[in-house]
């Protein structure tokens, strides 16, 4: 059963006289307090969790101007009277915890009483709210933090506060604020992330009066991911479940080939808490060990249940890191719950991951003929895993070189940090390792070339001369290609439309959760455009408006250039191999890829005899 919002015994608590109390300084001593509010989403965060907390199951969002503004919540809790109205404002005044020994057992979102006074003291604040017992609510306003009047009203069961003109009076903490499209992204997600884990509650997100979010109840999580990031992605998604003594995990994970270039759609709750912890995104990468390439990242919805006295909540101001009492029983029950799960669902295989030369710092200046030295132990082939390389660098260490990245610049091609020139046309190709790399031979040395790096090079260069000479070919798509998005993702692509099409993509809304793709660049082959398109989110979720519009249309450039290029495990034939190597010699910087790992790399004669002790 999945984490929803916790139901507390609110017939007992409405039957006492006040519910809301100002904790003692021994307890207070004990809290890790500091400042929670640092933008408008943490306010969204402080007051919906709130919401959550008083037993809602409708919460509503109303934000203006990406809620520099304006921010709105509106729920059906509980509701408060008069006096815990007013006892809400002072700082560490909560229903939440009574005693040091309730910090070992929290179970709501909730518990420190900062929230609504560190709020109230960087804004203007209007506090509405009512009980079932009350003819009528309680309105109090305040201004920094002072109430300037408190008086009836008439209002529904339940608190809506509307927060105004955050920050205003710290100038130094308002200038920090991102645009109001950032500001709002990050709204948007606090939303996506407690209504992922409060599946029982509607939640309903507008921006200047335009709805964004509505999501009625579910039962279950897979039906709210569905109305979040749209069918296409939740059909990609596999059900994980196990437990051991006393933890719970439940949950989704993506298939392989539904990754992202970061940890962007990696969704993780305790205890119905959204968290981020190294430990578990880890675990993560340990299950997908060996499927996945590096710098790629699943899609994960976990939700784990711990009882209470085994983690530790209150070790950040934001609630959003927290102290596991057996880290490494959780890191093992997650990594060996996804891998199996990945095993039974026959996806787990072997990835060749391409990995940049880089020579060790330190090496021995001689082989020791020790007879005591493991070099004269008995040396184990693993035929089926093929561990020749593994063996080779363990006792023949490769001498280090300085690779050193060359930057573009307009000064032109500096090969002055590179390796004595090589002609490439003059190599005679011997063949390809493992369908990866090429492998040349020159009078003197044996040349690789990391095929991918290589060809990713070649067609980011082709790519940003036709930018620059306004003669991008562009390819229309007779069936354009449907791609389901979440809000954040949607919004991005919106925002960046102009930036898109200068680089040959064509997009446009269709649906709530859904864009089409209409054009694409002539060289990006349709199967990659997808998952180009979802790289492209990911840098554009990065992308700060500070950098120059070049620079950005520049990384979309590279991202179209890698999904392009020719793939690891891809069979060339000769004629290609040597195409590859003709463009290469053509073109500048062509000993890097455009992201900066190296494409070719060169060995020696002289090297390979002193490993054989010939010198």
């Amino acid at each position: 059963m999945y984490l929803t919002n916790k139901i507390p015994l609110v017939n007992f608590l409405l039957s006492m006289v006040n519910l809301i109390h100002i904790l003692p300084n021994n307890l207070v001593n004990k809290i890790a307090a500091g400042e929670v509010i640092e933008r408008p989403s943490s306010v969204v965060k402080e007051l919906v969790e709130n919401s959550i907390d008083a037993s809602s199951a409708e919460i509503s969002v109303f934000i203006k101007d990406g809620g520099k503004r304006s921010i709105k919540v509106v729920d059906n809790g509980i509701g408060m009277s008069e006096s815990d109205a007013l006892l809400s404002l002072e700082r560490h005044a909560t229903s939440k915890i009574n005693e040091e020994k309730d910090l070992d057992h929290i179970s709501t979102l909730g518990f420190r009483g900062e929230a609504l006074p560190s709020i109230a003291s960087v804004s203007q604040l209007t506090l509405k709210t009512r009980t079932k017992n009350y003819e009528s609510g309680t309105k109090i306003d305040a201004d920094g933090g002072k109430i300037i009047s408190v008086s009836k009203t008439g209002i529904s069961e339940g608190t809506e506060i509307e927060v105004r003109n955050i920050f205003y009076n710290t100038p130094a903490r308002l200038k920090f604020l991102k645009s109001a499209t950032t500001e709002l992204n990050n709204i948007n997600d606090t939303i996506v992330r407690l209504s992922l884990s409060n599946t029982l509650i509607s939640f309903c997100f507008s921006h200047n009066d335009r709805e964004m979010i509505n999501l009625q109840k579910s039962e279950n999580i897979i039906t709210r991911i569905k109305f979040i990031f749209g069918n296409e992605f939740s059909e990609n998604l596999l059900q994980i479940k196990s437990e051991d003594e006393t933890t719970v995990l439940e949950g989704y994970i993506s298939k392989p080939d539904l990754l992202r270039n970061s940890r962007t759609d990696q969704y993780i709750f305790v205890n119905g808490r959204s968290i981020k912890d190294r430990t578990i995104f880890h675990a993560i990468m340990e299950g997908y060990k060996s499927i996945i390439p590096r710098e790629q990242y699943p899609s994960v919805f976990l939700f784990l249940k711990i009882e209470p006295s085994q983690i530790d909540v209150n070790t950040h101001p934001a609630k959003v890191e927290i102290k596991f009492a057996k880290p490494q029983k959780i890191h093992s029950l997650i990594s060996k719950t996804i891998s199996e799960t990945l095993d039974k669902n026959r996806l787990v295989k072997s990835f060749v991951s391409r990995k940049e030369f880089i020579a060790p710092k330190e090496y021995p200046e001689f082989i020791s003929f020790d007879k005591e030295s493991d070099l004269f132990q008995k040396i184990t082939f693993d035929k089926q895993n093929n561990n020749v390389s593994e063996i080779l660098n363990k006792y023949f260490p490769v001498e280090p070189k300085e690779y050193l990245r060359t930057e573009e610049s307009k000064n032109g091609y500096n090969n002055s940090n590179l390796l004595p020139y090589i002609s490439l046309l003059d190599l005679r190709i011997l063949g390809q390792i493992k369908n990866s790399f090429i492998i040349a031979e020159s009078s003197d040395s044996l040349v690789f070339v990391d095929q991918h790096a290589a060809h990713e090079r070649i067609l980011y260069f082709n790519l940003k001369k036709q930018v620059l000479e306004n003669s991008l070919e562009v390819k229309p798509l007779l069936f354009p290609l449907t791609i389901d998005t979440s809000f954040r993702d949607k919004h991005l692509i919106n925002e960046h439309k102009k930036n898109l099409l200068a680089c040959g993509f064509e997009v446009e809304e269709f649906g709530a959760n859904t864009i089409i793709i209409k054009s694409i660049p002539s060289l990006l082959d349709e199967k990659y455009a997808k998952s180009a398109i979802l790289a492209l989110i990911d840098d554009l979720s990065s992308y700060s408006r500070k950098e120059n519009m070049r620079v950005f249309e520049d990384s979309i450039l590279k991202s179209i250039a890698c999904h392009s290029a020719v793939k690891a495990n891809q069979k060339l034939e000769i004629d290609e191999m040597k195409f590859l190597l003709k463009e290469m010699e053509r073109i500048k910087f062509s000993d890097f890829c455009p992201h900066g790992r190296p494409a070719i790399f060169e060995l020696k004669i002289t090297e390979i005899e002193k490993r054989f002790l010939r010198r």
